[in-house]
């Protein structure tokens, strides 16, 4: 764990320990709450929330095959459904509903569009307001749910149906009225679906940094890149080769790529498969993650302060890219 004030670490705490429910007394009564993740988890899918509150912010990846007719997102407070989200092939919408005493009440069914696809790799947002519960598609406002329950007694999340699960989120950022917005770390920068190749500024960010990218590797495909670049060289090259079975990290000076580092275990990404791969940039070293598993690390060999912008490029096809800072 890092602790920092204004974005600036002033010591960590190194402990084995699951992160998955984390909580952190601070005095005053403050509360945080750490975000807990999934990757690539079974259905049906259920987790424990504690409330459904603001600012909680629940995102899922998920891909629905050629068959699939149906899957559904239950909020439950242990007696009723909250919120029931509704995905339906076969009728081209998505219903939203409660129950109350366990019956089902009015339906809300959306028609007007819908997004989802066979075979698409898709994400979903449901970010919990005063009122409502706000649902985003691919990063994009869909539609919106007022609450008829009280939204503070969820107790738990369940995922169920035709759908397969690549990645779940659960976070909750608390703001603080007596400290100044600008005192906050940037929020994240979400890139959904970008085009390869990919490119984009890294001004405003400090170290630590932490880059997320969810994507796959084509069947035909033989390797990608992922650069962190300085106005003339490459600070850091990631680079996942598939004939060659080997992961390579390298860097540039005067346009001169250095010597190679090579993981000595092979390439552990698979073909047609989604992965989700985190890198984590600190002052001195960069780590790098594939579905939560460290697969290697990479130690600067220039002033990392001088890093101004990311690229991927390559055989790979993006799904999200995520900037923020740890």
């Amino acid at each position: 764990i890092y602790f920092s004030i204004n974005v600036t670490p002033i010591f960590e705490i190194k402990e084995t320990f699951t992160h998955k429910n984390l909580e952190m007394g601070i005095g005053g009564g403050v509360t945080l709450s750490f975000s807990k993740e999934e990757y690539n988890p079974s259905i049906p899918y259920s987790t424990s929330i504690n409330g459904f509150v603001t600012p909680q912010h629940i995102k899922i990846i998920g891909q629905c095959q050629k068959h699939s007719k149906r899957f559904h997102v239950n909020f439950s407070n242990g007696n009723d459904i909250v919120f029931h989200f509704d995905v339906r092939f076969n009728e081209k919408c998505v219903v939203r509903n409660s129950t109350e005493d366990g019956r089902w009440q009015e339906e809300e069914r959306f028609e007007n569009s819908f997004p989802f696809h066979h075979g698409k790799i898709f994400t979903l947002d449901f970010i919990a307001n005063e009122d409502n519960v706000e649902c985003r598609y691919d990063g994009q406002f869909f539609t919106e749910f007022t609450y008829r329950n009280r939204h503070t007694d969820v107790k738990s999340m369940s995922i169920e149906g035709d759908v397969e699960l690549h990645y779940f989120r659960d976070t909750l950022i608390p703001t603080y009225d007596h400290i100044p917005k600008e005192s906050y770390s940037i929020q994240p920068r979400d890139y959904f679906f970008p085009t390869v190749k990919f490119a984009t500024a890294l001004n405003g960010y400090r170290f630590p940094m932490h880059v997320r990218i969810i994507g796959k590797c084509p069947e035909k495909g033989d390797r990608f890149e992922v650069n962190f670049v300085t106005n003339k060289d490459v600070a850091f090259h990631f680079n996942p080769r598939f004939k060659e079975k080997v992961v390579v990290r390298n860097n540039t000076i005067d346009g001169k790529w250095q010597h190679e580092e090579r993981t000595p275990k092979g390439n552990p990404f698979k073909k047609e498969k989604v992965f989700i791969l985190d890198f984590y940039a600190q002052q001195t070293h960069v780590i790098a993650k594939l579905d939560n598993i460290e697969i290697a690390s990479f130690a600067f060999r220039s002033s990392p302060s001088s890093i101004v912008g990311l690229e991927i490029q390559g055989e790979i096809e993006l799904y999200l890219v995520t900037i923020s800072n740890i």
